[in-house]
């Protein structure tokens, strides 16, 4: 990803074993090695950064409104796939909203709901 004059952007791994924190060997050469199969033009590392990618609890994308405050509607957890998964999920969200179709019961932020729990 271009992130300056002739700088850019590498990653990311996928490594979900690995919990430790911060930036690991293996982590960068497997981005180096990649780099190298993608690119033949020579480059360097200028700095490495790492981050947990968040996720939830079951790999699912969230829809619906808020329990105690169903002004408030949530549209995430859509993750990698997101782009293929937006337009979907978005046209689902906004027949939801106007009362022509229900979201889909593996997506609506209702089944994290418990009894009398509330956010």
């Amino acid at each position: 990803m271009p992130s300056g004059l002739g700088i850019y952007k590498v990653g990311a791994t996928y490594n979900t074993k690995d919990k430790s924190e911060g930036i690991t060997e293996n982590g960068g050469a497997e981005l180096h090695e990649k780099l190298k199969l993608l690119m033949k033009l020579s480059f360097k590392e200028l700095n490495q950064d790492w981050g947990f990618r968040p996720t939830t609890p079951d790999r699912r994308p969230i829809l619906g409104a808020h329990l105690t405050h169903p002004d408030l509607v949530m549209f995430n957890g859509l993750g990698t796939k997101g782009v293929s998964l937006a337009p979907y999920f978005s046209s689902q969200l906004a027949d939801w909203m106007t009362g022509v179709a229900e979201i889909e019961a593996a997506v609506d932020i209702r089944r994290f709901y418990r009894a009398k729990e509330q956010f």
